[in-house]
């Protein structure tokens, strides 16, 4: 695989993988190739960057000291809606409000009826359910305290997570918005971060309501393609 810039061939090379166990974006790559790597399979055991799924600790350990994964292992847990809630629900013990930065989650189909039992002491309130594993706004409800019958059996069964949809949520323009800050951990002991000086802000396509017949427009589906540069400071 050819490289985007000519690098020193008289000189020693370094070596990346990229497994065919995630997806390929052509960023990675052309970054990768920008910075001098060649390409080869990761069970030559050749390279110095692994671009693939988190490693196992088995794996970790047959790592050399000048070689780098792209992943911590167990930071999965950040990218999990059910683990990240049960990390946080840990914190929250441990160091009450500095961590209450969310609200009350109920991970289904086994925190089901205390979840029943908060709906029905709070019957004005609106609910957001998210599977646990997927992104990009897919799989996403919003509803009300009064649920049909039918879905609450199918929502007893089903694996997610329900928190309590947020009133009153900060807007622009009248619209929702997210904010998107990108980082590089490079050690988490001592902690060690690296902040991007740019980010993304996405906007809503809809004008946000609290009429209980716009839920749907309440997801994440909502937010539109159009990313605006957003400078973080």
């Amino acid at each position: 695989m050819d490289r985007a810039v000519p690098a020193d061939e008289e000189g020693p090379r370094m070596f990346y993988s990229h497994t065919d166990a995630i997806h390929q974006y052509n960023a990675v790559i052309n970054i990768l190739r920008y910075g001098g790597l060649f390409r080869v399979r990761a069970e030559t055991n050749r390279w110095t960057v692994l671009w693939s799924l988190h490693p196992t600790p088995d794996q970790l350990r047959r790592f050399s000291p000048v070689q780098r994964a792209n992943h911590f292992p167990g930071s999965f847990h950040l990218g999990r809606k059910d683990l990240i809630w049960r990390n946080l629900a840990k914190m929250q013990q441990r160091f009450g409000k500095e961590y209450q930065i969310t609200p009350q989650g109920y991970i289904l189909p086994k925190a089901f009826l205390a979840w029943d039992a908060a709906r029905l002491r709070q019957p004005e309130a609106l609910w957001i359910w998210k599977p646990c594993s997927q992104s990009c706004g897919r799989g996403i409800m919003v509803f009300s305290s009064d649920v049909p019958k039918d879905q609450m059996k199918e929502m007893s069964k089903k694996r997610g997570i329900i928190q309590r949809y947020i009133p009153n949520p900060l807007l622009i323009g009248g619209r929702k918005f997210d904010m998107r800050i990108y980082v590089v951990v490079l050690s988490y002991d001592p902690l060690k971060v690296y902040v991007n000086d740019e980010g993304l802000v996405r906007f809503a396509t809809e004008q946000y309501s609290e009429a209980v017949d716009t839920l749907q427009s309440r997801t994440p589906t909502a937010l539109c393609s159009i990313c605006k540069s957003h400078d973080h400071q």
